[in-house]
C-alpha cells in the first residue's frame, strides 16, 4: 500500500499512518482532522492532528483510513516557525475480514493495526542538547527546506552515533502525542521520537 515513490523521493520527508478520525474541523481557514492511532503493548495511544486539501480530500469521522503525508513548515503570527503534518492522500480501510473475503461492504470491527512513521533524508542543521534532561533533539533539514525536529533519549542505541552539524543523514522516526495541562486547559503536544538513524556515507 504504500508508495514507493514517495519513499524514494528524497527531496520530502514522509509520514505514513493508519488509525481512526475522530475529529474533522473543515471550517476553519486551515481545515484539519484529528487520527487516533491505538497503540499496543501499554503504550499511550497517539492523536494526530493533519491539515489537507478540502479539494482532494474528504475525510469522514468516525472511519478507520490510511494516510501518505509529510511534515510541513509554518509560520505563526508572531513569525515562530512550526511543524505541522499534512495528508497528501487518504484511503478508507476495510476490516481484515472484508478485505480477505473480499466483501462487498466493510463488515466487522477488527482493522488492521493501527501505526504512524515518518522517514526524512537531509542535513542536520541543529543539536540540542539539555544537559539537565535525557532528551535530545535534532533538526534536519529536508530537500524541500522543511525543518524536521526529532528527538531521542540519551539511553536509546541512536545516541551512540556521534552526529556533527551538517552531516546528510537518514531519519526513521515515530510520531507520538502527549497531552499536558496548559492554562487548566489540556493541549496535545505532537513529538517525533527516532528509531534509527544511518549518516550518508
Amino acid at each position: 500500500m504504500r508508495n514507493q515513490n514517495n519513499l524514494q523521493n528524497k527531496k520530502q520527508n514522509v509520514l505514513f499512518a493508519r488509525g481512526k478520525i475522530i475529529e474533522v474541523n473543515d471550517e476553519d481557514s486551515n481545515p484539519y482532522f484529528t487520527l487516533f492511532i491505538r497503540n499496543g503493548g501499554g503504550r499511550r495511544h497517539t492523536y494526530l492532528t493533519f491539515r489537507y486539501d478540502v479539494s482532494k480530500i474528504v475525510p469522514i469521522e468516525g472511519t478507520n483510513v490510511y494516510i501518505e503525508g509529510h511534515l510541513n513548515n509554518a509560520f505563526n503570527s508572531t513569525k515562530h516557525k512550526h511543524q505541522h503534518y499534512f495528508a497528501d492522500q487518504l484511503k478508507v480501510v476495510r476490516t481484515e475480514i472484508s478485505d480477505y473475503f473480499n466483501l462487498s461492504e466493510s463488515e466487522g470491527f477488527a482493522y488492521p493495526k493501527h501505526f504512524a512513521k515518518l522517514f526524512v533524508y537531509g542535513t542536520v542543521i541543529n543539536m540540542n542538547v539539555n544537559y539537565n534532561s535525557i532528551w535530545i533533539e535534532l533538526t534536519i533539514k529536508d530537500e524541500n527546506n522543511n525543518e524536521v525536529r526529532i528527538q531521542y533519549s540519551k539511553k536509546m542505541r541512536v545516541n551512540d552515533i556521534k552526529f556533527k552539524l551538517g552531516d546528510r543523514v537518514y531519519a526513521y522516526a515515530l510520531p507520538i502525542s502527549t497531552e499536558k495541562l496548559v492554562n487548566d486547559e489540556i493541549v496535545n503536544f505532537e513529538t517525533l521520537v527516532a528509531e534509527d538513524i544511518v549518516i550518508e556515507q
